[in-house]
């Protein structure tokens, strides 16, 4: 029943179900993996501020697209002149 790339350790271990302690125990989530450490390049005060001000200019550059392009949809509509 064991394949070429399993040792019979292995394949008993599959092949004995698990059981837990208790009804609690079975509901309860098991631990994940902690989360990676952060780089200390990326905790430099200067990247992070480098991030602000960064995002500040293309959230400003969006807006200003937008107001470009109503404020041409507006200009560009017929008026209420009898004269074009």
């Amino acid at each position: 029943m064991t394949t070429e790339n399993e040792t019979p350790q292995a394949a008993q271990r599959q092949a004995s179900p698990i059981v837990p302690k208790s009804a609690s125990e079975a509901l309860r989530p098991r631990e994940g993996t902690p989360p990676p450490k952060r780089s200390r390049q990326s905790r430099n005060q200067f990247v992070v501020f480098l991030n602000f001000l960064i995002s500040c200019i293309l959230l400003v550059l969006i807006a200003g697209g937008f107001a470009v392009y109503f404020g041409k949809q507006a200009f560009n509509e017929k008026g209420p002149s009898k004269t074009a």
